[in-house]
């Protein structure tokens, strides 16, 4: 079986970019809080504001989970990429040499 280091290349690049716009959408989430004013006593006064606050700040945690884990995906898969390139280089080698070793030796 032979594995294409640029599938695990691109692979890895999509999760990357997944990550970005889960981080992305926390950064406008985390505008639109703001324009809420959700850290006045106001706002968190009322139970649909702490209702809001609440919903917020599960959201952004949950959402800072999943860009984690995308990151660590991410790296995970171009490590994975990395080292089935080099074990198959390094599979191809040593074919390489052993055919060479039995043409000089006449077999």
């Amino acid at each position: 079986m032979r594995s294409d280091q640029s599938l695990w290349r691109t692979t890895a690049q999509e999760v990357g970019a997944l990550s970005r716009n889960v981080r992305q959408g926390l950064s406008e989430l985390s505008t639109a809080q703001r324009g809420l004013g959700a850290d006045s006593i106001p706002v968190t006064g009322f139970s649909i504001g702490a209702a809001q606050r609440s919903t917020y700040t599960s959201w952004k945690r949950y959402v800072g989970l999943v860009s984690r884990e995308c990151e660590e995906l991410t790296g995970k898969l171009e490590n994975a990429g990395n080292g089935h390139y080099a074990n198959e280089q390094d599979t191809r080698r040593a074919f390489v040499t052993q055919q060479s070793a039995s043409a000089q030796h006449g077999n």
